[in-house]
Parts: structure tokens; C-alpha cells; sequence
């Protein structure tokens, strides 16, 4: 068995060659997005649309704050983009406020799971750098957006938006629609490292509720899983749910979630191959409690989706570095951009490019490190593994070459035992041969001087017998000889060729 294990100098090597990749990568991407963008605002599906989401420009706000490759010039964008949302802003008189779905030109809905988003980008923007009438102004927005998205959480943790059909509301949200809408509306009630909140036992309260709601979906998950004949295409959208609740519960610090996320990281593991040979094809999800004119179809973007939740999982560098090597592979090399899907039919190439930017930015701060630490890790494992194997094969030869050391002292036992035993017999033959011999002699004396009578006769008789007898008794003996030879032969080739054997393990 051998393995080959790669030295820290060609890992380095390689990682270096891929932070250079995604480089460029990024940068001509940016690039793409910077052309379309108007005053902040980004072209919800592609720079010929004309359309400016919400949803587009909060992201982008996001890659901007967060990334470690562009310049710091940048930073003037994301002023654009965060007064663009700032603008969009909507209070209310309860002392909540949201914004709307989207301002693309759809039917407009205030919606938790846009409000929820866009104030998880604001605390990322946040700082104590910031001039004082802005900072205020942004955390007086968190503030009321925190309050309006729980004041939109259903008893059950979860998140749906009304419904404009007059449709009666599942019970438990344990449905693709309402667990999208939920996962996004949580994204502004989430603890957040950039952005010290002030404690709040209602904001804790629905944080628990939200973690049971998220939890009992992982179930659902694992169940259908578990227990049901899924096609592939059913699989590919399974990855995407279930990479999104991985992310949610690794939120939470609590022991009691770590089977479920284990058991849901081994599910993602299992079904990794087939969607990647898919090309992480993406899915819909549609907000059906809608109506048709509002913006109710979204995507599950399984690369993105994927690679956030493998980035929480500690073995799975080979596979987030799939996620990557596809993000770098289909890269439109003239425009710089992503398609959804990666194909330039489906006419959606500004949200799918921010994301595959948020992806690659991200592997680039961690390639160096975390990425290359996991792969040493890995490769640690192995060598353990190889290591282990190696010494089990010594000690299983060791316990064989102690067995043949035994064999063979007993066998020379036994070889000194039967020539003991073949000196006696052949003593006593060489005896009897002897006094068979004098006796011969001595009748031969006898008739030669008296002649023979009739007790001569007898006593020649007697003679004649014993020399048969001794003549048959040394044949048993020749036998017996020849015999034993063959069966010392026997044992040294077997004994040869157990000690090839040895020696070939």
C-alpha cells in the first residue's frame, strides 16, 4: 500500500497558484458589477434589465465589506449601496420598520426575509468609525427591523408572508416555501461579531423559537432522507435546504444540535458527488402564499449554498475546494461574469456573479490557512491510518515468525527424538545381526567337525528362521527409514515456503 503524500512546499505551491486564480478572478468580477451599477443600485438579474433590487445591491454590500482583495478605494461604493437601502427604508408608527421585497417593479410586499437581510448587511457596515448622525441613524433602522421581524414570527419559529389569497398558513412552516422565507428573515436577528446588540430577552426569545423551528425542519430533512427514494434532481435541492439549516444551527452553541448537524453534514457528504457531476444545477423555490404579480420565485443557488455550509465542516476541504474550481471554471472569460447555472441563456448574471464574489472572497482569506491546515490534516489522518496498518503488518509478521520459531524448535525436538530412536533400533538390529552371525558361526563349526543329525537339522532350522526374521525385520526398518526421509523433506519445503510468504508480507 502507498500513498503519496504531498510535501508542505507543493501544498503551498498549489494553494498559491488558486488564491492567484481567484484574484483575478474577483477582480474582473467586481469589474462587471461596477459597469451596471447606477448610484448604488445593482441590476437585479442582468445590466440590459434595468431592474434594481434590493436583494442584489445588500449582497453586493456585503462582498464589499468582507472581502480582502480589492483596494479600500471601494469603500465609496459601499456608501452608494448602504445609502441606497438606507433610502428604501420604511418606519412605521409601532416603532417597527421594513422594507419592501423588492423595487424591481413587481407588486411591492413588505417582507421579513428582505428586512431581514438587509439589516444583517447593515451590522456588517456598522462601526465606531462611523460619523455619529449616521452611526445612530443605521442602528436606529437595525433596531426597528429587529422588532419588525419578530413581530412576523409565527408561535411555531417561523416565517411566511401573508398571504394575499387569503391562505390558510401551515402550522409548522415544514415546507421549502416557508423554511426560505424563514432562513433570510433570521439572517436580521442573528448574533452578529461586527454588531454589539444590546440584550434583549424578546430578541432571545424568538432566537430560541427560531432554533426549535430550524431544528424540527432538520428532522424533516433527515426523515424524507432516511426513509424515501429520492431521484437526483430531488437530491440537488435537498443539498441546497440542507446546507442552508446546517449554517443556521451552527449558529447556535448548544451540544444537544451536534448529532443533528452531523448526521445532516453526512447526508451532504453522501449526495456531494452527484450534484457536483450535476454541476450544482440550482433550484426554485416559489413563495405560493403570493400573488403572481408580486416577486415570489427565488433560487436556491446550490454552489453558494454548499460552500457555506461545508466551510463549517472540518474534513471537507477536497470538497470546498470543488465548490471553488467550479466557481473558477465557469467564469465568462470576456465579461468576467456568472450565469445561473452556468449558462448565459438564463439571462441572470448579476445576483449569480456578487454570489460566486462572495464565495471566491471568502476562500481567499481562508486558502492560506484554514484550507491548507484541513488538507495537512486530512493528509495526517492518512499517514495515521498508513502508519497504523504498517505496524499491525509488523506485529501480525512478528506473532507468525514467533509461531514458526516454535514450530521449528519442536520439529527439532522431534527430529533428535526419532534419531534416538533410529540409533536404539538400528543398535538392536546391529546386534541381533551379530549374535545371529556368531551363532551362524558356530552351527557352521559344528557340522563341519560332528556332521549333521537330527538336532543339528533343528538347530539349523532355528537358525534359518532367525536369519528370516532378522532379514524382514531390517526390511521394516529400511521402510520406516525411507519413510520418515520423505516426511523431513516434506516438512523443510514447507517450511521454505512459509518463509517466502512471510517475507513477501
Amino acid at each position: 500500500m502507498v500513498i503519496h503524500m504531498k510535501s508542505s512546499p507543493e501544498l503551498v505551491l498549489e494553494y498559491q497558484k488558486t488564491k492567484n486564480a481567484i484574484k483575478k478572478a474577483v477582480q474582473t468580477g467586481t469589474q462587471f458589477i461596477f459597469n451596471c451599477m447606477v448610484d448604488g443600485k445593482v441590476p437585479s438579474y442582468s445590466p440590459s434589465s434595468r431592474k434594481f433590487g434590493l436583494w442584489p445591491a445588500a449582497e453586493m454590500a456585503n462582498f464589499l465589506i468582507s472581502n480582502q482583495i480589492l483596494p479600500k478605494t471601494c469603500s465609496s461604493q459601499i456608501d452608494f449601496i448602504i445609502d441606497f437601502l438606507l433610502s428604501k427604508f420604511k418606519s412605521f408608527s409601532d416603532g417597527t420598520g421594513a422594507w419592501h421585497a423588492t423595487v424591481n417593479g413587481t407588486k411591492e410586499y413588505y417582507s421579513s426575509q428582505t428586512t431581514g437581510y438587509c439589516a444583517y448587511v447593515l451590522k456588517l457596515y456598522y462601526n465606531e468609525f462611523l460619523a455619529d448622525d449616521r452611526r445612530n441613524k443605521i442602528k436606529d433602522i437595525i433596531s426597528q427591523a429587529e422588532k419588525y421581524i419578530v413581530s412576523q414570527q409565527q408561535d411555531a419559529g417561523f416565517w411566511t408572508p401573508s398571504s394575499s389569497s387569503g391562505d390558510t398558513m401551515s402550522k409548522d412552516g415544514i415546507n421549502y416555501s416557508d423554511f426560505f422565507y424563514s432562513y433570510y428573515s433570521y439572517f436580521g436577528i442573528k448574533a452578529s461579531s461586527q454588531y454589539d446588540r444590546e440584550e434583549s430577552a424578546v430578541i432571545d426569545n424568538a432566537l430560541a423559537k427560531a432554533k426549535n423551528y430550524f431544528y424540527n425542519f432538520a428532522l424533516n430533512l433527515i426523515q424524507s432522507y432516511n426513509t424515501q427514494e429520492i431521484t437526483d434532481s430531488a437530491k440537488i435541492v435537498l443539498l441546497s435546504n440542507v446546507s442552508k439549516v446546517l449554517q443556521v444551527l451552527n449558529d447556535f452553541d448548544d451540544e444537544n444540535l451536534t448529532g443533528t448537524v452531523a448526521e445532516l453534514h453526512r447526508i451532504s457528504l453522501e449526495i456531494f458527488d452527484i450534484v457536483n457531476k450535476n454541476d450544482f444545477t440550482c433550484s426554485s423555490v416559489t413563495l405560493d402564499r403570493l400573488d403572481a404579480e408580486s416577486q415570489r420565485t427565488y433560487h436556491n443557488n446550490t454552489p453558494f449554498d454548499v460552500y457555506f455550509a461545508l466551510r463549517e465542516e472540518k474534513i471537507s476541504a477536497k470538497n470546498l475546494l470543488l465548490v471553488v474550481e467550479w466557481y473558477l471554471k465557469h467564469q465568462d472569460i470576456v465579461k468576467g461574469c456568472w450565469y445561473l447555472n452556468a449558462d448565459a441563456n438564463t439571462n441572470q448574471s448579476t445576483w449569480t456573479t456578487i454570489e460566486a464574489l462572495l464565495v471566491l472572497s471568502d476562500a481567499y482569506d481562508m486558502i492560506s490557512e484554514e484550507l491548507y491546515l484541513r488538507e495537512l490534516q486530512s493528509f495526517d489522518v492518512q499517514q495515521k491510518e498508513y502508519d497504523q496498518l504498517i505496524q499491525e503488518t509488523k506485529n501480525e509478521r512478528a506473532t507468525l515468525s514467533g509461531k514458526g520459531e516454535k514450530y521449528k524448535q519442536a520439529l527439532d525436538s522431534s527430529v533428535k527424538l526419532i534419531k534416538k530412536r533410529n540409533n536404539i533400533l538400528m543398535g538392536f538390529s546391529v546386534g541381533i545381526s551379530i549374535l545371529i552371525s556368531i551363532v551362524g558361526f558356530i552351527v557352521l563349526l559344528i557340522v563341519v567337525t560332528k556332521g549333521i543329525d537330527s538336532t543339528m537339522e533343528t538347530v539349523i532350522n532355528v537358525v534359518l528362521f532367525g536369519l528370516g526374521v532378522n532379514a524382514i525385520f531390517q526390511g521394516i526398518i529400511f521402510i520406516v527409514q525411507a519413510v520418515k526421509k520423505k516426511v523431513k523433506e516434506l516438512d523443510d519445503l514447507l517450511e521454505e515456503s512459509n518463509n517466502i510468504n512471510l517475507d513477501k508480507q
